[in-house]
């Protein structure tokens, strides 16, 4: 990283090989096609196409115990037929013939996630091709930027509240609702939303220094 000598314009440009550039893209492109591809996953999962045991980590929900409940599964029995309930610490529900409406609610939390990282990888790319210009501190890369941020923090308040409410759905008419917490939300420095939350403000942060950087060059270059 360097700035250009002091008789050319004050012009801050970042040196960016073409090994760089080609390495990191790779990357990044590799990133893309691997969560498209589970991607598109999930979407054939919800349609009959695949069969339910094809997903089976998806064929499943756990159902949240009120606070200061023993961790053990509790002794109750699903009120229909196609569901079962796995011997595990939390009390998990397996689907075994889940109708579409069923698989959609399964996966919606996961479609969510995958859509998101989807964006910020293609945004990230975008962002590193203009290094091949040498200069970051354009409006484009603010507005992309800005999108990460943005995603990030809708991702961080939406994937939750989707599998949350999700949850509440197929768990309706299928176990006894008596001493179950049909709804939950987990917040800590430890759990994944908060996480994004703050990484997504960090980047809004940062999209305002590539902002002010960008506005601050080009009154620079109108005084040369």
């Amino acid at each position: 990283m360097s700035a250009e000598s002091p008789s050319s314009p004050r012009r801050f440009r970042l040196r960016w090989s073409r090994a760089d550039s080609v390495a990191t893209q790779t990357i990044l492109a590799l990133g893309m096609v691997l969560v498209g591809l589970t991607f598109l996953a999930s979407l054939l999962w919800i349609t009959p196409l695949l069969p339910a045991e094809g997903l089976g980590r998806f064929a499943q929900i756990t159902v949240h115990q009120p606070m200061g409940a023993p961790a053990t599964v509790p002794d109750v029995e699903p009120v229909v037929d196609d569901v079962t309930i796995v011997e595990e610490p939390k009390m998990t529900l397996r689907f075994e013939d889940p109708s579409t409406l069923q698989r959609l609610m399964l996966v919606l939390s996961t479609l969510l996630t995958q859509a998101a990282a989807l964006t910020i990888l293609y945004l990230i790319l975008r962002v590193l091709r203009s290094l091949d210009q040498g200069d970051p501190f354009v409006p484009a890369n603010v507005r992309r930027i800005y999108t990460i941020a943005l995603t990030m923090i809708l991702a961080a308040i939406l994937v939750p509240t989707a599998d949350g409410f999700a949850g509440l759905f197929l768990q309706h008419g299928v176990v006894p609702e008596d001493g179950m917490v049909l709804v939950s939300f987990t917040l800590s420095l430890e759990s994944g939303p908060l996480v994004a939350l703050l990484a997504g403000l960090l980047l809004a942060a940062l999209a305002e220094v590539f902002r002010r950087g960008a506005r601050m060059r080009d009154d620079v270059e109108g005084l040369v």
